[in-house]
């Protein structure tokens, strides 16, 4: 998209800004050690609304402190 930015200015400009791929999938990685921690065998028990909402607490709580 950089070579042929003088093509289409407008569609480069969109191409780069949404078809970009993430530096760094650290967030991913965080999200997706934390739902192992909540999806053990020992917590089965949980539906799936308070599976999420668990997740997304301990990711607040977390992020606050």
């Amino acid at each position: 998209w950089k070579c042929n930015k003088h093509l289409l200015p407008g569609l480069s400009t969109l191409a780069r800004k949404y078809l970009a791929t993430p530096a760094t999938s650290v967030p991913s990685e965080s999200a997706f050690s934390k739902s192992a921690y909540y999806g053990r065998k020992e917590r089965t028990n949980l539906n799936g609304d308070s599976f999420c909402q668990s997740v997304f607490l301990k990711d607040k709580l977390v992020s606050e402190q």
